[in-house]
């Protein structure tokens, strides 16, 4: 599927976990952004646990991870951190092989528990998301100049970022953003 669509079908796991917890969310979401590749230095799981504890306390908050999958096995690793894989694929009905029968699609991992990776989106749809979202997070142990956070700024999204050299050069706390040192503060 294309990123929209992928996009469009993280909203709905989103809108049936929401039906089936709590029951009183209403339209109004907190989404906050994640962009960037899966790999180690992101370190894309340092929140997690505040995030899925946020989100029992209130089913509006929601951790929107997207990005590439560019450490294959550290991304396997993080995406079973969030929850069941999606269903193994079906033999290619043109015989061509779409990764093997039986093989995990990575890119369609969608996650839960207040938490949902929505794979690779088109520039124009992550732009907007992350217009529209609560803030972006960056929660990486190093950065130099981080991209995702040079575009929440840009388009106007609130930025929440690791204070690591680099985001401590980029964020003017409580100005230009909100600087954390450990997961507790980032959602506090």
């Amino acid at each position: 599927p294309g990123s929209a669509e992928v996009a469009a079908a993280a909203a709905a796991a989103a809108s049936r976990q929401w039906e089936e917890g709590a029951g009183e969310a209403g339209p109004e979401v907190e989404a906050f952004i994640m962009s960037g590749g899966l790999r180690p230095v992101k370190d894309p799981a340092y929140l997690l646990r505040s995030f899925r504890e946020w989100h029992r306390e209130n089913n509006r908050v929601w951790l929107v991870i997207a990005g590439p999958l560019l450490d294959e096995n550290f991304a396997r690793d993080f995406l079973h951190s969030l929850g069941p894989p999606p269903p193994p694929r079906a033999p290619a009905e043109d015989g061509e092989d779409a990764g093997g029968e039986g093989s995990v699609d990575w890119q369609s991992w969608r996650g839960g528990d207040g938490v949902v990776y929505v794979g690779v989106l088109e520039r124009s749809v992550l732009l907007d998301l992350m217009r529209r979202s609560t803030a972006v997070v960056n929660t990486s142990k190093s950065e130099d100049m981080c991209n995702s956070l040079l575009e929440a700024m840009a388009v106007g999204a609130p930025v929440l970022a690791r204070a690591v050299p680099g985001n401590l050069e980029l964020v003017r706390h409580g100005r230009t953003g909100l600087l954390f040192r450990d997961p507790a503060e980032a959602v506090a």
